[in-house]
Parts: C-alpha cells; sequence; structure tokens
C-alpha cells in the first residue's frame, strides 16, 4: 500500500514541474507580447496592428475575386 502512494507522489511531482514549466513558458511569452505591456500606447498600437491585419486578411480575399470577376466581365464586354 505504501508502494502505491510512493509511486502515485511521484508522479504527481513530475506532473507538478511539467506544469511549472508550462506556466513559466506562458508567463515568459506574455512578457514578450506588447498586448499586455503596462504603457497605454504600446498597447493601443498593438492592438491596432492587430486589428490591420486582420482586415486585410478578411479582406483581401473579397477584393481579389472581385478583381477576378470584373476583369472577366470587361474582357467579355469588349467581344
Amino acid at each position: 500500500m505504501s508502494e502505491d502512494f510512493s509511486q502515485e507522489s511521484a508522479a504527481t511531482s513530475t506532473d507538478i514541474e511539467s506544469l511549472e514549466e508550462r506556466i513559466a513558458s506562458l508567463e515568459r511569452r506574455l512578457q514578450s507580447s506588447q498586448l499586455y505591456s503596462d504603457r497605454f500606447l504600446l498597447r493601443s498600437l498593438a492592438v491596432f496592428g492587430h486589428f490591420v491585419v486582420g482586415h486585410l486578411l478578411l479582406t483581401l480575399p473579397f477584393a481579389l475575386i472581385f478583381l477576378v470577376v470584373s476583369g472577366l466581365a470587361a474582357l467579355l464586354s469588349f467581344r
């Protein structure tokens, strides 16, 4: 019975160590992100940058489709 407890304890300590490493990794990633900066200007620029990139990712495919369709329409109308 005491052997089972020591095996469970060893498994738990390795689990705790791995969780502590994951938490430390997340904390390092948060420190490198401008989204969590204490300075308002840096935070607002980071949010604006994310907005611009998201906007481009959403609108560029539609713009390309529109250009292709309008280009094809223009080519077909000159026949």
